[in-house]
C-alpha cells in the first residue's frame, strides 16, 4: 500500500486541465491521472474529450468535461464554478489551451487579436483568480501554465501568439509574487514545438520545420508526454520550492 501511494502522489488532489481533450493537454490529463487525480476538463469540443474521460475513469478517477469558449470571460467563469460545484475544490491548475492564427502584423485583424488574447492569456487569468480564493484560503495549491518559447524568441506571423505567451510568463512571476506567500507555487512550461496533429499542421512541411530544427541543439520537436513529465513533477510535492519559474523544454534551442 505504501508503495503504491509513493507511486501516486497526486491521490485525492482535483485538477483542472484546460484543452485537456487532445494534444498536449490529453497528455497531461492522463499523466496527471495515472498519479492519483481527479480531473476536469474544460474544452469547446465535447467529442474529443470522450475518449480522454474513458481512459481516466479506467483509472478509476472522476472525469469530466465542462464545455466553454475560453475567448469568452462569462464562459470561463461559468466553468469555474461548475467545477467547484461538482468537485469542491481545485488544487491544480493547469492553463495549457492555446490557439495561434498566423498573420503578418499589418494583416493582423482585431477580432483575431483579441481572441488570441482572451484564449492565450485572459482565460488562464481567470481560472487562476477563480480558483485561487480556495488555494489560499487552504493554503496550498498549483498553479502551471503551458507557455512557448515563442514567448522569448519571436517567430514570423506569430505576433499575437508570441505576445501572449509572454504575458503569460509575466502572469506567471505576478500570481508567484503575490500568491507565494500563500503556498501556491505557479511556474510556467515553455515548449518548442510540441509533435501533436496542430504542431505537425503548422509545422509539417519541410521548408517549415528543417529551419527550425536546425537551432536545436537536440535536432528534434518535443513529444506532448515530455510536456505531461514536468507538469506532473510541478504539481507534485517536489517542486514545493519552485515557483515564479518559466521552465524551457525545448533541447537546446533558448541556448542561442
Amino acid at each position: 500500500m505504501a508503495d503504491a501511494e509513493q507511486n501516486k502522489p497526486l491521490v485525492g488532489k482535483k485538477a483542472v486541465v484546460t484543452g485537456g481533450n487532445k494534444g498536449i493537454g490529453e497528455s497531461i490529463s492522463l499523466a496527471l491521472a495515472g498519479k492519483g487525480a481527479d480531473i476536469a476538463i474544460v474544452a469547446r469540443d465535447t467529442e474529443s474529450a470522450q475518449n480522454v474521460i474513458k481512459k481516466v475513469r479506467s483509472e478509476r478517477r472522476f472525469c469530466k468535461i465542462y464545455p466553454t469558449d475560453l475567448s469568452d470571460a462569462a464562459s470561463v467563469r461559468k466553468s469555474a464554478k461548475d467545477i467547484l460545484a461538482d468537485m469542491g475544490r481545485v488544487d491544480i491548475l493547469v492553463n495549457n489551451a492555446g490557439m495561434s492564427q498566423l498573420e503578418s502584423l499589418l494583416e493582423f485583424s482585431e477580432d483575431n487579436w483579441d481572441r488570441t488574447m482572451n484564449v492565450n492569456l485572459k482565460a488562464p487569468f481567470i481560472l487562476s483568480q477563480e480558483f485561487a480564493k480556495g488555494m489560499i484560503e487552504r493554503k496550498s495549491g498549483k498553479i502551471i501554465h503551458i507557455s512557448s518559447v515563442a514567448a522569448i524568441h519571436a517567430v514570423d506571423e506569430h505576433a499575437a501568439y508570441c505576445v501572449s505567451k509572454a504575458g503569460l510568463c509575466m502572469l506567471t512571476k505576478m500570481m508567484a509574487l503575490e500568491w507565494g506567500p500563500y503556498n501556491i507555487q505557479t511556474n510556467a512550461i515553455a515548449p518548442t514545438v510540441v509533435w501533436t496533429e496542430m504542431g505537425q499542421r503548422v509545422w509539417g512541411a519541410p521548408e517549415k520545420h528543417e529551419p527550425m530544427l536546425e537551432r536545436i541543439p537536440a535536432h528534434r520537436f518535443v513529444k506532448p508526454e515530455e510536456v505531461a513529465e514536468l507538469t506532473v513533477f510541478l504539481a507534485g510535492p517536489g517542486s514545493d520550492m519552485i515557483c515564479g519559474q518559466t521552465i524551457a523544454v525545448d533541447g537546446g534551442l533558448t541556448t542561442h
